[in-house]
């Protein structure tokens, strides 16, 4: 709610602005009209809040939907469309088990029989504890620790012990001017060195996971971060950002890689600047230190670094075309950014360790036949 603007969420699904206006032109008597309603939900608007440049409502339909107002957007861009969001962005939380077997004379895996997972969970003997509610959970790659997001910008560091069972509290990182904001994305290295961690207040923190000290800040940037990860050989941060950007932090530099300063210098094309969804999942090809694998609810994407960047003259989904043409005009076509869209709502996306690629989907109808009823309207004369 501003001074001069209320909007207000309906059980039918529509939303209204009302603004406080003038009865008359050069009146100072002011009264409340409606003056903007929008139908973007099929059930009812459970949330609503203004910003200084849209309309913001959640609704039992599994939608977030942003409405620019356009009179108060300078240019055209991202800020000016329209923007409908459907299920949390943040990756599915799951663990891949190995042991897959191989079909004999085949390159494809023998799945064992899915395992419904209805036993009651066993909880954890001698936890320490911690203050403050945990935002989220990461395990170092070998297991032995358990990073712990908490409030107020702090990383709790826990041993696993195997005997006789539970944990115990090594140390919490704090940032060093202190934060008040919870951190909500963790990424550890592979090899138990590092950790970045991300708070509300978006700032990036680096810390030594062996000597339990502050590392670096990566510079501020002005959005959210939706994704970042660290490359297992390089100790590359790659960020992705809500605006679509993407950043290689080098961590033992303390600087931005000379490819991430090649991408902000040239610019990243036109429609991967403009998707709705933004990036939810990061990770990296193992046998190919160039790639770097990532994706959002409806793309899958590999990005070769090896590759140049594509301009807003090249077609950003070339993939059918480049099958289409004789080697040296693809050679000529070829770009950094190869991208599949025939995803329904992908919630996660990881490798194997045999070239395997292991994909989640969650169609949306699934979701939509699962809602109640929307309130009905009882028509005139019907």
């Amino acid at each position: 709610q501003k001074e001069d603007s209320i909007i207000v969420g309906t059980s039918t699904g529509a939303t209204y602005q009302f603004q406080l206006l003038p009865v008359r032109m050069g009146s100072l008597e002011k009264r409340w009209v409606r003056t903007k309603p929008f139908q973007h939900h099929t059930h009812d608007v459970r949330a609503v809040a203004h910003s200084s440049t849209a309309l913001i409502s959640g609704g039992l339909d599994a939608q977030l939907v942003i409405r620019p107002l356009m009179e108060k957007i300078q240019k055209k861009g991202y800020d000016a469309a329209l923007r409908k969001f459907t299920f949390p962005h943040v990756s599915a939380a799951l663990g891949l088990a190995g042991g897959w077997r191989r079909l004999a004379g085949e390159g494809w895996p023998s799945l064992p029989p899915p395992t419904l997972l209805s036993a009651p969970p066993l909880q954890v003997p001698k936890v320490p504890k911690l203050p403050l509610p945990a935002y989220q959970l990461q395990f170092s790659a070998d297991s032995s620790r358990l990073l712990v997001a908490s409030a107020r910008g702090s990383v709790h560091v826990l041993q696993l012990l195997e005997q006789p069972g539970g944990c115990k509290h090594l140390h919490t990182l704090q940032p060093p001017s202190g934060s008040p904001e919870a951190v909500y994305l963790l990424a550890a290295s592979a090899d138990g060195h590092w950790v970045a961690a991300v708070g509300g207040d978006w700032v990036i923190h680096i810390y030594n996971l062996k000597c339990f000290e502050h590392h670096c800040t990566v510079p501020t940037y002005s959005c959210a971060v939706t994704a970042l990860a660290i490359h297992p050989s390089t100790n590359n941060l790659v960020i992705a950002y809500s605006d679509q950007q993407l950043f290689e932090f080098s961590i033992p530099e303390k600087q931005y890689t000379a490819w991430s300063r090649t991408v902000q210098n040239c610019g990243l094309h036109r429609l991967w600047l403009e998707r709705d969804s933004p990036i939810t999942h990061i990770t990296f090809n193992p046998k190919n230190p160039s790639h770097i694998l990532l994706h959002d609810l409806y793309m899958f994407c590999v990005l070769d670094k090896s590759l140049p960047l594509p301009d807003d003259s090249a077609l950003l989904l070339n993939q059918s075309t480049l099958k289409q043409l004789p080697e040296a005009a693809r050679q000529r076509q070829l770009h950094a950014f190869k991208i599949c869209k025939k995803f329904q709502p992908l919630l996660f996306a990881d490798l194997l360790e045999e070239n395997c690629l292991v994909m989640v989907e969650r169609p949306i109808m699934d979701i939509k036949t699962q809602l109640p009823l929307p309130v009905q309207q009882k028509k005139f004369g019907t």
